[in-house]
């Protein structure tokens, strides 16, 4: 196998590592919004004052910070992975198809979860 061939099956590779971590990014913004609205569905059924709607706006911003977090943190090393995948089409001559979009769609998604964590600590004057 010459070295243009290697570098084809590397970026074939790559297309797949990326096109699933978008996947598991998708589905767990997904989760993310199911989770926040059963304990939303939760806080406004439970007692005014009670410590359980104190401990459910709690678990809530628990699930906002990591929700943040964890987008955050995974940046960096998606990002590592497209720096590779648009070298690869510089090498190949070929373009570089997706991460640009992907890239794009997340930052909306984080922006997002950012704007929903900003509204799940307004629930704080409804304890």
């Amino acid at each position: 196998m010459d070295n243009r061939e290697f570098k084809f099956e590397e970026m074939k590779m790559i297309v797949g590592i990326g096109k699933d971590y978008f996947g598991f990014y998708f589905r767990s913004v997904i989760l993310f919004f199911a989770v926040l609205g059963v304990l939303f569905k939760m806080f406004l059924d439970s007692a005014p004052g009670s410590d359980a709607r104190l401990a459910i706006f709690i678990a809530g911003q628990l699930v906002c910070v990591a929700g943040v977090v964890g987008t955050l943190g995974a940046y960096p090393k998606y990002m590592l992975v497209a720096k590779r995948c648009k070298a690869l089409a510089a090498d190949l001559s070929i373009p570089e198809v997706y991460f640009p979009g992907t890239t794009r769609v997340a930052k909306e998604f984080l922006l997002g979860l950012i704007i929903v964590s900003a509204l799940w600590a307004l629930l704080y004057r409804m304890i």
